[in-house]
């Protein structure tokens, strides 16, 4: 039975917030009412992903949840094998890990689509395995929620399909096997960052950020505006008007003060003087440059922008600040822990999410060769994914070869 697009009506939301979703298919409704007329549909999701602060801090953290390497562990080698087999299969998986992160944590939601193929396994003639050929990422403006067609209690994720050119239900392929590629809920890694019961579409850190990167793009191009105005140097001329008084005495043309001013103004502009200022020499102009010199209010308002960014992600700034003296190593150790802690719980998820939509996806597809292998399909918990990097590993195994010492000197002692 073959997706049909979906009928359902689409969620009760704030207006602004439905004027934005029908151009991009993407939810904003935590943009706040007073900026809600400021909000293009094509700023609204770029603007956080674009700026620098959030794209470097975030991919840092990403980098190192993701972890360099990967390894299995089950009691049947055998399981651990056809899975290898299958990971090693997958373009640049772990970009793919990378991403999830980046999209759950900053959107809500990181999702991506798996392509299927068929391999054989040289371990184990004569069986056809499914396995993954590549995982792209799904651009989270195509997702929304729609209320159910026939129970108006439900909520039902649909996608924007370019075969159908418009939304299609996304399926659970338990209650429809037959659903096509790409609409059934299997063909999708999910990576949610936290559910709330009144936002259903998922909450991510670019909640909190939204408020500050729209501020500091608009001190930005204030700032911007402000370096090119200021950049080049003031020619000021002061003229004489009562010289005008005194040629016209004396048989000269006599010009009024505007017209004098105007004449200068056209001498500085033909000379390509682009801040220039005309004044009668009895006049006094100051110009005052605060923001150039000395202190910045500017600099400082993005530089404390970029530090809220990188702690919220980060757990700390990038550079401790606390410079060189007493204490400054163990407080950068603090910082350094508590990065490591965020991390860590980001791996944590990460590794639950690709068991169950990853891991055991493939071995619920692959059932049936198990059986024929005489084995019984893995369940939930049979098999563990785990993400590490060179680093830590090297940890591990200094660890183990001091227990082993140990435990060895007890024996001793025993």
């Amino acid at each position: 039975m073959p997706a049909l697009p979906s009928k359902a009506r689409i969620q009760i939301i704030p207006p602004y917030v439905g004027e934005l979703r029908s151009k991009t298919g993407y939810y904003l409704g935590w943009i706040p009412n007073e900026y809600a007329d400021q909000v293009s549909a094509d700023n609204a999701y770029d603007l956080l992903k674009n700026d620098l602060a959030i794209a470097h801090a975030l991919h840092l953290h990403a980098c190192m949840a993701a972890g360099e390497r990967w390894r299995f562990h089950a009691e049947d080698k055998r399981i651990v094998t056809i899975l290898e087999k299958c990971i090693d299969r997958i373009s640049d998986f772990m970009h793919a890990r990378k991403s999830l992160i980046e999209g759950g944590m900053l959107f809500g939601l990181g999702i991506q689509r798996k392509y299927y193929e068929t391999f054989e396994i040289r371990e184990i003639p004569n069986l056809k395995w499914i396995g993954i050929s590549r995982i792209e990422e799904v651009d989270r403006r195509r997702l929304r929620l729609e209320r159910g067609e026939y129970d108006n209690t439900s909520l039902e994720w649909t996608i924007w399909d370019p075969r159908y050119d418009q939304y299609i239900k996304i399926q659970d392929r338990a209650d429809n096997p037959l659903a096509p590629a790409g609409s059934g809920i299997q063909d999708y890694i999910w990576y949610f960052h936290e559910k709330e019961e009144l936002n259903p579409y998922y909450r991510g850190l670019g909640q909190i950020l939204y408020i500050i990167v729209f501020i500091k793009s608009k001190v930005l191009q204030y700032w911007a505006d402000n370096c090119e105005s200021w950049s080049k140097p003031w020619l000021v001329m002061a003229i004489d008007i009562a010289k005008g008084a005194i040629n016209a005495a004396i048989g000269g043309d006599i010009k009024t003060a505007s017209a004098r001013v105007q004449e200068m103004l056209e001498v500085f502009e033909k000379a390509r003087a682009r801040h220039a200022i005309v004044v009668d020499k009895e006049d006094k102009i100051d110009f005052f440059e605060h923001g150039s010199t000395g202190t910045n209010i500017l600099r400082e308002f993005m530089n404390y922008a970029d530090e809220k960014i990188q702690l919220l992600l980060l757990g700390a700034e990038l550079t401790t600040g606390t410079g060189s003296g007493v204490g400054s190593y163990a407080l950068g150790n603090v910082h350094r822990q508590q990065t490591e802690t965020l991390i860590l719980y980001s791996r944590n998820r990460l590794q639950e999410v690709l068991e169950r939509d990853l891991i055991y996806d493939l071995l619920y597809r692959n059932r049936l060769n198990f059986y024929r292998l005489g084995m019984m399909s893995p369940e939930p918990g049979d098999v563990k994914l785990e993400l590490y990097v060179k680093m830590e590993e090297k940890k591990e195994e200094a660890l183990e070869k001091q227990l082993k010492g140990y435990r060895g000197d007890m024996e001793k002692i025993i």
